[in-house]
């Protein structure tokens, strides 16, 4: 990477890994349950993969009752794990929004893997929208 006096980018030179093959899948619609089962709001599958890749998901949640909460999460339903953290959003106002997401390193050894984006409801409408799962090899 050359950057000219001011801090300007001026030339760079692709080399390495980082970003090759990057996969996405999104959803935007909202979408709702009153399920205590996870649902599922997006899926990925990858192809058959080898090397180091971040995986990131993002989404926005709400629940219609400011007394019960909405639980989303990214699963790698290949491996049966949870990627990052499940989110947990209990409003203090049903028109509240939250943005639930997270990023891992996730290593591929020749196979494909499945990611789902899910939530559930812990009583009355949870909600998700604007859903998207991303990607890409690091090294």
């Amino acid at each position: 990477i050359t950057v000219d006096a001011q801090g300007r980018l001026t030339s760079a030179t692709s080399g390495g890994t980082f970003g090759q093959d990057y996969q996405t899948a999104i959803s935007t619609a909202r979408s709702t349950t009153t399920s205590a089962t996870f649902q599922t709001k997006v899926t990925l599958t990858t192809p058959s993969l080898t090397g180091t890749y971040r995986v990131g998901w993002t989404s926005v949640i709400d629940m219609d009752n400011n007394k019960k909460s909405v639980l989303a999460r990214l699963q790698n339903t290949t491996d049966a794990a949870t990627i990052g953290a499940e989110h947990s959003m209990e409003p203090k106002d049903p028109t509240d929004r939250v943005i639930a997401g997270g990023f891992a390193e996730v290593t591929f050894s020749g196979a494909s893997k499945t990611f789902e984006i899910q939530y559930s409801a812990t009583g009355n409408t949870a909600g998700i929208q604007d859903a998207r799962i991303e990607i890409w090899r690091v090294s």
